[in-house]
């Protein structure tokens, strides 16, 4: 098999480094007493460690994923291909259905919003979250939680997606597609993919989205059909980039893995993480072939992400540095 050789991504468009502002800083709603940066490099380190190198233009790819990049791609590949078709297949939204390709452009699309995070013009997931709650919860309800949803997502999550890009520098698997020579390989145009692959930012934002939305939900006394479609919303933003072929799976992993460490220290308490982590498990189409794909093969180039992941799931409110001593008993 020919050797490959992975670029990094390279320098994002104007406006995504902007939004950084500098080398970056914490969510709005961060509360760790350690510092940003330092905190930060942790999860650098872990993600380098089990999933895939961060990039220095100096040396080049560094860490102990180094030796597993064209593993892991290839590995992604075939999960790709298995997933690509349900792009097109309907899902439950409301009390309708509709493809998750209409879901997904109107999610490409950004919200218009101040510096609070207040929405100045509504068009991406506050939308999709409107249809999945349509028909099953009070309508002034679901107002509440659409018109909140960007804020939350804002005060949570920042700009720590595009924070985590400038590490990890991976290519996007359009770009690798025909270098690996995997030429059954399409996607869909999603003009918001002009950045590293790793982390997903749709998955990451539309995970802590989905935990400031469970928060605002608890006084709302939310009907049963109405909590599960939230959560499978959750879930679904960060699934569907995968299913149109411009994330891979193991994106998302490293977005859960984040969203999963930061969800305590930008909430008041452990029960966001939790019902994240129930949302995975339960609604995540990605995440069950990810899991299907260990289940199958010990030696899977997803066994130790896959194996963090679980780890920080059933522990909330685990510490980077808990985490860190888990991924690497031996140091």
């Amino acid at each position: 098999m020919t050797a490959v050789t992975f670029p990094p991504y390279g320098l994002m468009v104007v406006e995504y480094d902007e939004s950084i502002g500098g080398d970056g800083t914490p969510p709005r709603n961060w509360h760790g007493t350690e510092a940003w940066p330092q905190w930060r490099g942790k999860v650098v380190d872990l993600i380098s460690g089990v999933l895939w190198p961060r990039y220095e233009r100096t040396t080049g790819w560094q860490g102990a994923a180094t030796a597993r990049m064209a593993d892991l791609t290839r590995a992604d590949f075939a999960l790709l291909q298995a997933l690509r078709p349900v792009h097109q297949q309907q899902t439950p939204i409301g009390t309708g259905t509709t493809p998750h390709a209409v879901l997904m452009e109107l999610e490409d699309d950004g919200d218009v919003t101040d510096d609070t995070g207040g929405v100045l013009k509504d068009r991406s997931l506050d939308k999709t979250l409107r249809l999945y709650l349509t028909g099953l919860a009070d309508p002034g309800a679901v107002d509440h939680l659409a018109k909140n949803l960007i804020r939350g997502l804002y005060f949570n999550s920042g700009s720590v997606d595009l924070q985590l890009k400038r590490f990890f520098q991976r290519p996007r698997a359009y770009q690798m597609a025909y270098l690996m020579g995997e030429d059954w390989f399409t996607h869909n145009h999603a003009k918001s993919a002009v950045s590293p692959a790793l982390i997903s930012g749709h998955c990451f934002q539309g995970s802590l989205g989905g935990v400031a939305a469970f928060y605002d939900s608890q006084p709302l006394n939310l009907p049963a059909a109405a909590q599960t479609a939230l959560q499978r919303h959750t879930v679904d933003i960060g699934d569907r980039r995968v299913f149109a072929g411009v994330h891979y799976p193991s994106d998302n992993i490293s977005s859960w893995i984040t969203a999963l460490l930061i969800a305590p220290l930008v909430c008041p308490d452990n029960a966001g993480g939790t019902w994240l982590w129930q949302s995975v498990e339960a609604h995540s189409a990605v995440y069950k072939a990810l899991r299907d794909a260990v289940a199958a093969d010990p030696a899977s180039p997803f066994v130790n992400s896959m194996r963090v992941l679980r780890h920080i799931g059933a522990n909330p409110g685990l510490t980077v540095d808990d985490a860190l001593a888990f991924a690497n008993p031996g140091s």
